[in-house]
C-alpha cells in the first residue's frame, strides 16, 4: 500500500464588507503595474482568541467585489502561501469604519457606453491572478518537504457580471457592432455615513455576453451582461477618499 501525501500549497479565504480599514487587502489583489507588475507579497495571520494559523509568503490568487441589491458593498480574497504556521490567536479588534449600504451608491456607464444609469442592481468583479504553485529538487528544510518553493502567476484576468432593471440598447453597448467597442466605462461612487467616498472604476472593457428572460409580471426581469477587462492596462481602481 501506498498512502503518501502530495505537495501542498497552504492558503485561506475572507469575505468582508468594504471598509476603509481593508482596503489595502483588496488593492493587493491588483498589480504594481501593467500587464506584468508584482503583486504585493502578503503576511496573513487569522483565528480566534487562542488558535489562529499564520500564513507567509502569501499572495492574493483571486478577488471579487459585489455590489448587490438591499445588501453592503463587500469583498471576498483568496490567498495562497509558501509557507504556514501555527498562530497565537487574538481578540478581534473593533471596526470603527463604516461600510456602504446598496442606497449609498450609484452606478452609472461612460465612455463608447453613453454615460447613463441603468437601474443596476447588481455588480461583481472577478479578478483572477492565475497563481499556480510549485516545487522542484532544490534542498528543502525540514518540516517543510511538502510545502511549494515558488510560485508562478500569469496576467491578470478581470471579468464583471452586471444585472440591471432596464436593458441597455444595442447601439449603446455595441454588442453586435462589427468591431466591438474596448473602452466600455463603469463607475461606482458612494458615501457613507462617515462622510468617506468610495469610487470603483472600470474602464476598458469589452462586451462579452447579454441575456435576458420571460418572467410573470409581479416579477423583475433583470437584463444580465458581462464584461472582459484589459489586461494590458489594468481595467480596476479603487479608492476612498
Amino acid at each position: 500500500e501506498r498512502r503518501r501525501g502530495g505537495m501542498v500549497a497552504p492558503g485561506g479565504s475572507a469575505t468582508f464588507y468594504i471598509t476603509d480599514t481593508n482596503l489595502a487587502l483588496i488593492n493587493a489583489a491588483l498589480r504594481a503595474s501593467y500587464p506584468r507588475g508584482v503583486l504585493t507579497k502578503l503576511e496573513i495571520e487569522g483565528g480566534a482568541d487562542t488558535w489562529a494559523r499564520a500564513y507567509s509568503d502569501a499572495v492574493i490568487t483571486t478577488a471579487s467585489i459585489e455590489y448587490a441589491r438591499e445588501e453592503g458593498v463587500r469583498a471576498t480574497v483568496n490567498w495562497g502561501s509558501l509557507g504556514v504556521d501555527t498562530g497565537t490567536g487574538s481578540s478581534q479588534p473593533a471596526e470603527t469604519n463604516d461600510i456602504w449600504e446598496d442606497y449609498d451608491c450609484i452606478i452609472t456607464g461612460g465612455t463608447y457606453m453613453a454615460a447613463g444609469e441603468y437601474g443596476v442592481s447588481g455588480l461583481t468583479i472577478n479578478i483572477d491572478n492565475q497563481v499556480s504553485f510549485h516545487s522542484n529538487g532544490n534542498t528543502r528544510a525540514a518540516g517543510s518537504l511538502r510545502l511549494p518553493q515558488f510560485y508562478v502567476y500569469g496576467t491578470e484576468m478581470l471579468t464583471v457580471s452586471l444585472t440591471c432593471d432596464e436593458p441597455i440598447l444595442d447601439t449603446t453597448l455595441g454588442q453586435w457592432a462589427d468591431c466591438m467597442p474596448d473602452n466600455l466605462d463603469l463607475v461606482l461612487t458612494g458615501e457613507n455615513c462617515d462622510g468617506d467616498v468610495l469610487t470603483i472604476q472600470l474602464s476598458a472593457l469589452m462586451p462579452s455576453t447579454d441575456e435576458h428572460g420571460f418572467v410573470g409580471a409581479e416579477t423583475l426581469a433583470g437584463w444580465q451582461y458581462t464584461f472582459q477587462g484589459s489586461a494590458y492596462a489594468g481595467s480596476l481602481t479603487i479608492g476612498i477618499t
